[in-house]
C-alpha cells in the first residue's frame, strides 16, 4: 500500500463552535447587558465599571448587527467577546462573570435563540392557518370526493377538506405554544450548577431577559436539553401533516385526477416536456429530513452523564436548519394552496364516475327501512351492475334499483 502525506487535523476547527454560536451571539450579548446590570443593583459591581462594561457590550451587539464584529479566535464567540470588553474596560471588564459560567451562559443563549426560532415558526404557521381558513370559505360549495385507500369514497367539499387541513395544524401550533411556556424559562445565575456564593439575583435577570419563569434547580439548569427533544418532536409531527399535505396535492393535480391545477410558478418542468409538481415533492422529500434530526438529538443525548458535554453542541446546532426546513415548507405550501385553481366540474364528475355518493345511496335506503347490512349489500350490486353496462348512478332508472332491491331482499 502506498502511503500518501495528509495534513494534521485541524483540532481547534473540528471542535469549534462559531458558527453556532454566531447564531445568536445578539441573544448573548442581551443577556450579559441584563447580568450586569443586575450585578449593579446587587452592589456586586460598582456603577463606573458596570456602565463601561455595558457600553462595550452595546457596541459588540451593534458591530455583530453591522457584521463588523472582529472575531480573533476561531473556536467560540464567548473569548471574542471578553477580548473586547477587556480592550474596552481593562481588567475591570472581567468583573461581569462573576458567579457565572460558560454553562449557564450556553444555555440562556440556546434558550432564547429557542425563544425567538419558535415566534418565527408559529408566526408562519397562523400565517398558513389563515390562508386555509379563507380558501376554504371560498371553496365551501365546491363539491369533490373524499378517498379511502386513495379510492373515492364519500362526497365532501374542498372546502371541508382545507378545514381538516386547518385542524391538524391547530394541533401543531397547540403543541408548540405548550413547548414555547417549557422554553421560556431562565437559567442564567446557576453558576457551574451549585449556584454562586455571590448573591445573584436570577429573578432580576429573569424579568430583563423576559422569561416567563426559573429553572430554579441550578443542576437542571444547566443539564437539561429535554426542551429541544420535545421541539424536533414536534416538529417531526408538523412535517408529516405538510408532508401528508403535499401528497394530497400531488395526487390532486396529477393528469388522471385534475381535481386542481398548480399555478405555473408551482408545477415546474425542467427538461422534461410535461408540468411536475417538483416543488411538492421536496416538501414531502423533507419531512425525512427532519425526521433524521429528530433521531440524531435523540442519539445524541441518550446516555449522557450530568455535567456541561460538548455533545449537546451538535443538538443545537441542527435546530436552526431543521427549522428553516419546516418555515420554508410552510411558506410553499401556503403560496400553492392560495395560487391553486380547483376544477368543480371535473371534481363532480371524478365523484360521479368513482360512485363517491354510495354511502349516501345507502343511507338513503335505510332511511325507507331497509337494514344497513342490506342497504350496503343492495349498493354494491347496483354498482357492480353500473361497471358492467358502463352506467353512472344519476343514470340509472327507479325501475332498475327496484329490481335490485328485490333481488337483494
Amino acid at each position: 500500500m502506498f502511503e500518501t502525506e495528509q495534513e494534521p487535523v485541524d483540532i481547534k476547527r473540528f471542535t469549534s463552535s462559531l458558527n453556532l454560536e454566531t447564531k445568536f451571539m445578539v441573544e448573548d450579548l442581551l443577556a450579559s447587558i441584563a447580568y450586569v446590570k443586575m450585578l449593579m443593583e446587587e452592589k456586586l459591581i460598582d456603577s463606573a465599571d458596570g456602565d463601561a462594561v455595558i457600553t462595550a457590550l452595546q457596541e459588540a451587539k451593534s458591530q455583530v448587527e453591522a457584521g463588523e464584529f472582529i472575531f480573533e479566535d476561531p473556536t467560540s464567540i464567548y473569548p471574542n467577546i471578553e477580548r473586547h470588553v477587556l480592550e474596552s474596560c481593562g481588567l475591570s471588564g472581567g468583573k461581569m462573570f462573576l458567579g457565572r459560567s460558560k454553562n449557564d451562559d450556553v444555555m440562556t443563549d440556546a434558550r432564547l435563540a429557542s425563544r425567538r426560532e419558535l415566534l418565527i415558526l408559529q408566526e408562519h404557521l397562523l400565517k398558513f392557518q389563515q390562508t386555509l381558513a379563507k380558501t376554504a370559505w371560498k371553496q365551501s360549495a365546491a363539491v369533490m370526493p373524499s378517498f379511502r385507500h386513495t379510492h373515492a369514497e364519500q362526497l365532501v367539499t374542498l372546502g371541508h377538506y382545507l378545514l381538516y387541513q386547518l385542524d391538524t395544524l391547530s394541533r401543531d401550533s397547540g403543541r408548540l405554544q405548550d413547548l414555547y411556556k417549557r422554553v421560556n424559562l431562565s437559567p442564567l445565575g446557576s453558576g457551574f450548577g451549585g449556584g454562586s456564593s455571590f448573591e445573584i439575583d436570577r429573578l432580576d435577570i429573569r424579568e430583563s431577559l423576559a422569561f416567563e419563569g426559573l429553572v430554579e434547580n441550578t443542576l437542571d439548569a444547566v443539564n437539561s436539553a429535554d426542551y429541544l427533544l420535545e421541539m424536533y418532536s414536534d416538529l417531526a409531527i408538523l412535517m408529516a401533516h405538510l408532508g401528508r399535505l403535499a401528497e394530497d396535492l400531488i395526487l390532486f393535480s396529477n393528469e388522471e385526477l385534475r381535481l386542481i391545477e398548480l399555478s405555473e410558478e408551482h408545477s415546474l418542468n425542467g427538461t422534461s416536456l410535461k408540468q411536475s409538481p417538483a416543488v411538492l415533492e421536496m416538501v414531502r422529500a423533507k419531512t425525512g429530513k427532519v425526521y433524521g434530526s429528530m433521531t440524531q438529538a435523540f442519539s445524541i443525548l441518550k446516555g449522557l452523564p450530568t455535567g456541561h458535554i460538548r455533545d449537546v453542541q451538535e443538538v443545537y446546532s441542527l435546530m436552526f436548519e431543521t427549522i428553516e426546513v419546516v418555515v420554508t415548507s410552510i411558506r410553499i405550501l401556503e403560496a400553492v394552496v392560495k395560487e391553486m385553481t380547483p376544477d368543480e366540474k371535473r371534481m363532480v364528475e371524478i365523484a360521479n364516475k368513482r360512485f363517491a355518493c354510495a354511502p349516501d345511496l345507502a343511507e338513503l335506503f335505510v332511511k325507507k327501512g331497509i337494514s344497513l347490512k342490506n342497504a350496503n349489500a343492495v349498493v354494491g350490486t347496483v354498482i357492480k351492475q353500473c361497471k358492467k353496462d358502463n352506467k353512472l348512478l344519476d343514470e340509472l332508472e327507479p325501475e332498475f334499483l327496484e329490481v335490485i332491491i328485490l333481488r337483494q331482499l
